[in-house]
């Protein structure tokens, strides 16, 4: 089928399935409960739209977070203002538009390397993935993050599959790249792990060939990333890694349990690990920087190495399931382990299937290992892991195709058998 009625098909089967989700979606959990939009985000962009420039409600410079979705939010709120429609009107049609884009790359990133069947139904199942659907029930940095995550990596995985050596291609995923950090600066080193991949799937080129590309996909990151990082150095008087929330939200994630629930109850962890959050608690004020918490996990890993490791898996584990609240998640387990026990079989079809496969199945885990990384070292929750489920489901695809083809052949041999029995 031609690509001209496939991608308009699955743009259009994207926005159906998130409007029947917040059409379904109860009151009570249609409310927008991120403190770091109403705190943060959209005080800034009012103030971009006012004139005032780039400053928290305070008239402090906002560098807590990169300026990208402040600058979005701004777009939006002029675009309301100067169109006579409704702000939330605006804010809903823009996250809409994401939602119906955002499953073409899903479905690009598939066909580069599977048959079409495998592609469309990735995009589709990346549409109905249940937690990318409640990411898009309220205005988050969340959505346009994923949008530029998904862009690098399909032509990241494009320029692996070209013919002929593509230069021009190192520099868009490096603009790609830097456009998503300065959204959510959990992208921060994603070029290292993209160049990590292409070092080692790469061999079709020469490695003056891979060296170019990979100074220009730096290069792209680079002019994208470096004004802000001038801007920022200038007002704060120092050099910042794309924002100044690293160490507290890294401390936010070595401290999780020891936060209450709504009900009361706290989340049941061994001692050694109770009493190592508590010290990083009581040391929260001299652990202001990544290099002093850096050094104090150190000192207590030399003492406790098993209770460090403890937490360690503890936050790895949690990454695939956990949110704020800690509610719902023994269901959110349920949900989440059908699609990964997919993907890890589709993983390994893939890397039986030929070099190209295999190349898209290096691409995917180091992209999906650096998230993982990424959101162990903060708050690990699954909201920051949703992007890398959206790399998953081409195997995941890959896993179910298979299976129905394994059916269909199986039922197909049974017929004569079936045909003995009714004569």
């Amino acid at each position: 089928m031609s690509t001209r009625v496939i991608l308009p098909a699955l743009s259009l089967f994207a926005l159906a399935v998130h409007l029947v989700f917040l059409g379904l979606l109860p009151n009570r959990w249609n409310q927008n409960e991120s403190t770091d939009y109403i705190k943060f985000y959209e005080p800034v962009a009012r103030n971009l739209v006012q004139g005032q420039g780039l400053v928290t409600l305070d008239g402090t410079p906002a560098v807590r977070y990169p300026p990208g979705y402040p600058l979005i939010l701004a777009g939006l709120i002029k675009v309301a203002r100067s169109s006579g429609f409704r702000e939330p009107v605006v804010l809903r049609s823009f996250v809409a538009l994401l939602v119906m884009f955002i499953p073409i790359l899903v479905y690009g990133i598939t066909a580069t390397v599977f048959e079409q069947r495998v592609a469309v139904l990735a995009a589709l199942l990346w549409s109905t993935y249940p937690f990318f659907l409640w990411l898009t029930k309220q205005p988050n940095s969340e959505i346009p993050f994923i949008l530029f995550f998904f862009l690098a990596v399909y032509l990241f995985v494009r320029s692996m599959d070209f013919h002929r050596f593509a230069a021009w291609l190192g520099f868009a995923v490096g603009v790609s790249v830097g456009e998503a950090s300065l959204i959510r600066p959990i992208a921060l080193a994603l070029s290292g792990a993209l160049l990590l991949a292409l070092w080692f799937c790469g061999r079709v080129w020469t490695p003056r060939q891979r060296v170019f590309f990979s100074a220009l996909l730096l290069f792209g990151n680079v002019v994208v990333v470096f004004p802000w990082e001038l801007w920022a150095c200038e007002k704060t008087g120092h050099w910042i890694l794309l924002s100044t929330n690293g160490p507290p939200s890294i401390v936010d994630g070595l401290t999780f349990v020891l936060k209450e629930r709504g009900n009361g109850d706290t989340l049941s962890v061994s001692p050694e690990v109770r009493t190592l959050m508590q010290e990083v608690k009581d040391q929260s004020e001299q652990l202001e920087s990544t290099r002093a918490i850096a050094a104090f996990l150190a000192k207590k890993f030399e003492k406790e190495p098993f209770t460090v490791m403890e937490l360690i898996l503890l936050k790895a584990r949690r990454a695939w399931y956990a949110n704020d609240t800690r509610s719902f998640e023994h269901w959110i387990v349920l949900l989440q382990v059908p699609y990964l026990l997919l993907a890890a079989v589709g993983a390994v079809v893939a890397t039986k299937l030929g070099l190209r496969q295999r190349r898209l199945t290096l691409i995917v885990l180091m992209a999906t290992g650096y998230l993982w990384i990424m959101t162990i070292a903060g708050l690990s929750i699954l909201r920051y892991m949703v992007p890398a489920m959206g790399l998953l489901m081409p195997f995941v695809s890959l896993t179910l195709v298979a299976s129905g083809k394994i059916l269909y052949q199986w039922t197909k041999k049974q017929e004569p058998t079936q045909l003995l029995a009714r004569t």
